[in-house]
């Protein structure tokens, strides 16, 4: 999603598409497939420089709250559009989780995963 300050400072471009407004100052933008692609070649490309041991781990049925199932944005194919473009050009090990960002068993594996890494940077 693309964050914007209050409805007013979404640019004209963007007419027509889902928005959030999450409070007053907040607007959201659900982003498209194509930009979700970009995006994920992005942060696979920013990953793939980092020197430190690292993993991707994805929560498969929403990145965020309102991108669950039944939710304001969610959009499967552009969530798929992100994971397929992280996976395709990460050269980092991702794992995907059937789980929701905020699912405790997520945190739970993103709390077991850097224990993990920061015990064999050792």
């Amino acid at each position: 999603m693309e964050n914007f300050g209050g409805r007013a400072s979404v640019p004209a471009k963007f007419a027509g598409r889902l928005f959030y407004q999450h409070n007053p100052q907040v607007t959201l933008m659900r982003t498209t497939p194509a930009e979700r692609t970009e995006l994920g070649r992005i942060l696979a490309e920013k990953i793939n420089r980092y020197t430190a041991p690292v993993t991707v781990l994805l929560p498969l049925r929403a990145i965020s709250v309102i991108s669950a199932p039944g939710k304001a944005f969610h959009d499967a194919a552009a969530d798929q559009a992100l994971f397929g473009a992280l996976k395709q050009h990460a050269q980092v090990p991702v794992q995907e989780f059937a789980l929701e960002i905020n699912d405790p068993a997520f945190a739970q594996a993103c709390a077991r995963k850097l224990i993990e890494l920061m015990q064999a940077k050792k």
